[in-house]
């Protein structure tokens, strides 16, 4: 009786390390996975920004670098950096800066979308990855119509801006990239005199602003945004009479990776 007990025990004990070892290797990543990335940079000198990818913590396969084909002049960490560390998976992070000069540059270049990346494993094989739509602007000549006063956020997903008219000014509409995509994600409402908060898309524009009059613009991420990966939305308010953008403001959420 004791035998069979002890023979019993052994076969539990090894069926639990093999169950163990199938659901560990259920959790691991056959390479390395770049989230979806939704970015609306302006080239500046000394501009950044981040590329975010999720590998396995035993880092049996790694990316030791990337290649943006579109924005050769950018200068790209080698080896992605630790951003967050999960029960199976870590979150790591290449950095992308735009050098001086980058901007007088890209004023001739014009504006580029980037949609895959080169991706270099630490394996020797490479591949295109589709990252997302990062579009990679040329600086604005921004009119000033409008001037910054203040803005805040917080963890939440919630934040403001708010901007003083400079002039007497209509405003003819806001607007941002994404907008199909973020329909139910982002939620923008707009204070001004004369009229009550409202959702952006519910404002009957065009609206008149007079000098020294305040514009707040509210903002509120939905938590499902979350497994979407980070965003960096451009909001520009148009206004007449020449309609070029008076103003931008800049939402950010970073990455939230929930893995257990």
């Amino acid at each position: 009786m004791k035998l069979h007990v002890l023979v019993l025990s052994s076969v539990l004990i090894v069926l639990s390390w093999v169950g163990n070892l199938v659901y560990y290797q259920q959790l691991q990543l056959s390479k390395p996975l770049f989230m979806k990335h939704y970015y609306d940079i302006t080239v500046l000198n000394g501009q950044t920004f981040g590329i975010y990818y999720l590998a396995n913590k035993t880092l049996d396969i790694d990316v030791s670098h990337i290649e943006l084909p579109e924005a050769p002049d950018a200068r790209i960490t080698t080896l992605g950096h630790l951003k967050s560390e999960y029960t199976h998976q870590v979150l790591k992070e290449f950095n992308v800066a735009f050098h001086e000069g980058s901007q007088e540059a890209w004023r001739e270049k014009g504006d580029v979308v980037i949609t895959h990346i080169n991706v270099y494993y630490t394996d020797g094989t490479s591949e295109s990855v589709d990252i997302g739509e990062i579009h990679l602007r040329s600086p604005m000549n921004w009119s000033r119509k409008l001037e910054f006063q203040s803005g805040g956020g917080s963890s939440d997903g919630t934040g403001f801006y708010s901007q003083r008219a400079l002039e007497d000014v209509m405003v003819t509409g806001i607007a941002h990239h994404f907008q199909q995509l973020l329909t139910d994600i982002l939620q923008l409402e707009l204070t001004v005199p004369g009229y009550n908060s409202a959702e952006v898309k519910d404002i009957p524009f065009p609206i008149l602003l007079k000098k020294n009059d305040t514009v707040y613009l509210r903002y509120a991420w939905d938590n499902r945004f979350s497994t979407r990966g980070p965003a960096n939305i451009l909001t520009k308010i148009y206004a007449k009479p020449s309609d070029v953008a008076g103003s931008a403001f800049f939402l950010t959420l970073s990455p939230i990776v929930r893995v257990t």
